[in-house]
Parts: structure tokens; sequence; C-alpha cells
């Protein structure tokens, strides 16, 4: 079993009091999940293997990984909610896909056009995607490989956060699938989606309860966390995201959430307003 690491985060954890009723039985027909075609655990760089010369293959297997586990994951907890699994496809941009061009718009209202070194990841729910099994999955996860090749040295969106690893990456990743999650959760549960900066802290708790998952199978490395916080300290309002995102503090903050004990209600008292 690989080492693992006490979930610590030197910062208090504040739940809402906002009580939302708990899932009920849904009655619509359930999607068959993506397809996998290969996996790797996730780690430390060293157990991914990823260097310059396997970027093209390896990245890609890494990030995929990271995208069925979150789907396991949600899955298991949608049904066992009486709910269906979240549908959502994936784009990895830089594998069989040179540049995405998507239907969601910038904040400008310009066209959203992402290439392999784009210096950001998206979740867009209107941009459809054909699985490896034929199905159409109603939303995206768009990942640009070179980016994310890029945070295995410590390049977070183009800022050096100073820790090199890959499971910066991985959060990310789940961070985006997360806001599916919102969406299915809205849709199945008939709730409005979160507003302003909470549509993403839930997304980082929401990444919180990945993190939580990949401990509980003693997958998670020592300085594993290290690496998300890093990323962290460069993805507050003040550093590379435009948006609403939240500050430091409050991202780290809704990550440990989501840690406290992989319970997804506890992000939806937090942060579902």
């Amino acid at each position: 079993m690989k080492a693992l690491r006490a979930i610590v985060f030197a910062i208090a954890i504040v739940l809402g009091m906002l009580v939302l009723p708990a899932p009920a039985a849904s009655a619509q027909v359930c999607p068959p999940p993506p397809a996998s075609s290969g996996s790797v655990a996730p780690g430390s760089m060293q157990a991914s293997g990823v260097n310059a010369g396997n970027v093209i293959d390896t990245v890609p297997q890494y990030l995929e990984w990271v995208v069925q586990d979150a789907d396991r994951v949600w899955t298991d907890w949608f049904k066992r909610n009486g709910m269906c699994e979240p549908e959502v496809g994936y784009a990895l941009v830089g594998t069989t896909m040179s540049s995405w061009t998507s239907n969601c718009k910038m904040p400008d209202g310009s066209t959203l056009y992402v290439t392999p070194d784009y210096p950001n990841a998206f979740y867009c729910p209107v941009d459809d995607t054909t699985g490896a099994n034929g199905h159409v999955y109603a939303g995206t996860v768009i990942l640009p490989v070179t980016t994310f090749y890029k945070m295995w040295f410590g390049d977070i969106f183009g800022k050096n956060s100073g820790v090199m690893g890959d499971f910066a990456a991985g959060a990310i990743v789940a961070h985006e699938f997360g806001h599916s999650v919102q969406d299915e959760m809205s849709q199945q549960l008939g709730w409005a989606a979160p507003k302003g900066k909470n549509k993403e802290l839930i997304a980082d708790c929401y990444s919180g309860v990945w993190t939580w998952s990949i401990n509980q199978r003693g997958q998670l490395e020592q300085g594993d966390l290290d690496e998300i916080a890093a990323a962290l300290n460069l993805m507050g309002d003040a550093e590379i995201t435009d948006n609403d995102h939240g500050t430091v503090q409050e991202r780290i903050t809704a990550v440990n959430v989501g840690m406290q004990n992989g319970d997804p209600m506890n992000c939806v008292s937090a942060y579902w307003r």
C-alpha cells in the first residue's frame, strides 16, 4: 500500500446551514457509461511515468483514468440515492483532435476555441461528445493535454506552483467533472443551480469528495495534497481566474469540506445557494 498522509489543511471549516431535501428516486432512463480504453493509477510523477518522450500517450491515459474514476465514484453515489449516473463526455485536446471549438462562450461573448496548450480546462454543458460506445453525451469536460503535461512540472495554467507531480492535474479534472455533477443534481432533483462563486466552490468541494475516495483506496501519496494546495494558491480570484472562483482560502476550504468524509451532501449544505 502506498504511503498515506493525514488529510489536514490548516484552515477552519465552516458549513452553511442551508437544508435541502434529500435526493429522491428518478424515473429517468439512464444512458450507458463511457467506455474505457485503459488506465493508469493516480500517484506521483514517478508512478505515472510521464516524461517528454511519452507525454503523447501517458498524459491522455492518466486524464482518461481520472475522468473514468470520477464517473465511477459519482455513478455509485447517484445510484445509491435512486438517481441516474451523471452523463458527461470528455475531449482530450491534443490527441485525436488538434483543437476544440465549444458552443460555450467566453465572458466577453467570443468563441471558446481550445488548443492543446490553452491555459485552462473547461466543462461545457452544451457541448456533445460521442463516446467509444457510440453514445452521444450531453455536456463535455474539455482538457488540453499539453497544458496538463506541464502540471507534472509545477506549471499550473502558466504559473509556477513550485511543486512537481501529477495530482494537481487529477484534482483539476475532478473539479471540471464536478460541474457536470451540479448539472445532473439540478436536473434530476429540480434544484436551482448554485450562483456566483458557489458554483465554483462546490466543484472544488466535489473534487475533494473524489480525493477522499482516492485516499480510502490507498492511492493518495505523500505530497499529493501539497500539489493541490500549491495549485490553488495560484488559482484564487486575484491570480489566474477571470471569473469569480473564490479566494485561495475559500477554495482550499471547499476542497477540505469534500475531503471530510466524502459525503457530497456536506458540499450541498455549504455551497448550494
